[in-house]
């Protein structure tokens, strides 16, 4: 029979002082006018991802939005459109097992009174392809800029034939979490949790730092002999560094570490460093580390 691990009040109490429990929701609040930053050619940009998978096809749609920053004049609007596909077979459009179709639309738009805007017509640049399928026609949309006015933190609610969709802020700037609970052995459970406070500079170098609490508990009635209880909790933090591209892609490698002192189960103290890279769309980054293919994947946190 296996045991479900249910992790004292204590340890919620643990989790809470980690920012980790009580999340608010985030709320959609009043639509807001765009605020220039550094001048006329200042953009703001959103983006969003969907993934599906159907009969071992997994196909990733992406969408980046570069609206901007001032001003009601969307003339210039610009989104960037890919679609990619993997299947462990081929598709019949190529004959290989993957494809990209990638291409931009030219969007124009007028403001209305209630700060909404609505794409009146749409140009698209594009070189036809086999694998195009059913391409996105933006025309009628209707776009809000809602959220908190500070930069990096609005949002952009999409509305098209009554369905709704947020795009989240294109950058890595902000609060993530990333989680993961596995069992390390019959009578052993293990919950890692991770904040990560990232910083962006206009030269796209990314500077921050992440919190990590490694949580061990045993299911059962025995004690841990390092520390005579039924719970290890470490803590490191890791101060990181890199690069962010226009397109999503992120570079991150850990510059250092602090864990706590003297820590009985924790002799040692000595922590590895890792490099990562990655991609950030809509409102998660993935990261791969340099030795590990399995994707450890950061979500925005709001709230709080």
């Amino acid at each position: 029979m296996q045991h479900r691990p249910s992790f004292s009040i204590s340890l919620l109490a643990v989790l809470a002082s980690f920012g980790l429990v009580g999340l608010s929701a985030c709320r959609v609040r009043e639509p807001q006018k765009p605020v220039a930053t550094a001048g006329p050619e200042t953009r703001l940009v959103f983006s969003t991802q969907e993934e599906s998978t159907e009969e071992g096809d997994t196909i990733t749609t992406r969408e980046v939005w570069s609206l901007p920053a001032a001003g009601g004049d969307l003339r210039n609007l610009v989104v960037t459109f890919t679609r990619l596909g993997k299947s462990r077979t081929i598709f019949s459009c190529n004959n290989t097992n993957a494809f990209e179709v990638r291409l931009t639309y030219h969007l124009t738009a007028e403001p209305a009174a209630d700060g909404s805007w609505k794409i009146l017509s749409a140009r698209r640049q594009h070189t036809p392809g086999a694998c195009d399928g059913e391409l996105p026609d933006f025309t009628g949309t209707t776009l809000v800029l809602a959220g908190p006015p500070a930069p990096g933190q609005a949002y952009l609610l999409h509305g098209r034939a009554g369905k709704n969709r947020i795009l989240w802020p294109h950058t890595p700037e902000g609060s993530w979490v990333y989680r993961r609970s596995t069992p390390t052995a019959s009578e052993e459970q293990k919950m890692e949790l991770e904040m990560w406070t990232l910083r962006l500079a206009p030269d796209g170098g990314v500077s921050g730092h992440y919190d990590r609490m490694e949580l061990r508990e045993s299911t059962n009635a025995s004690s841990f002999a390092c520390n005579g209880r039924k719970e290890i909790v470490l803590f490191t933090r890791y101060t990181v560094a890199g690069t962010f591209l226009p397109n999503g892609q992120l570079r991150l490698r850990e510059t250092g570490y602090s864990t706590q002192a003297d820590h009985p189960c924790d002799r040692t103290g000595k922590r590895y460093l890792d490099t990562y890279s990655g991609v950030l769309i809509g409102d998660s980054i993935r990261l791969k580390t340099r030795d590990d293919d399995v994707e450890q994947v950061l979500n925005r946190r709001h709230g709080l």
